[in-house]
């Protein structure tokens, strides 16, 4: 699912989007694990309203992908 973020908060729309997958990542795991942190920002934004608190949890979410996708990629690209 993709989510529309025209009508969103600037603050939103940049963090928001930052967890977008990135299309030049390594296919498989890195990507999967990717689209769940996306998967979670857009359940996110469906039931909550822009604010402050929004962008830091958002932001928290990002930091959260960005670790688990570099671990991703030192696992080889493989699943245990």
């Amino acid at each position: 699912m993709t989510t529309d973020l025209s009508a969103r908060h600037p603050s939103v729309q940049q963090v928001a989007g930052w967890l977008t997958p990135n299309p030049n990542l390594s296919p498989g795991l890195p990507s999967e694990v990717a689209a769940v942190f996306a998967d979670t920002r857009d359940a996110l934004l469906a039931k909550l309203g822009d604010g402050p608190e929004l962008v830091v949890a958002l932001r928290h979410l990002l930091d959260a992908k960005d670790a688990a996708v570099r671990q991703a990629l030192a696992d080889g690209g493989q699943a245990r």
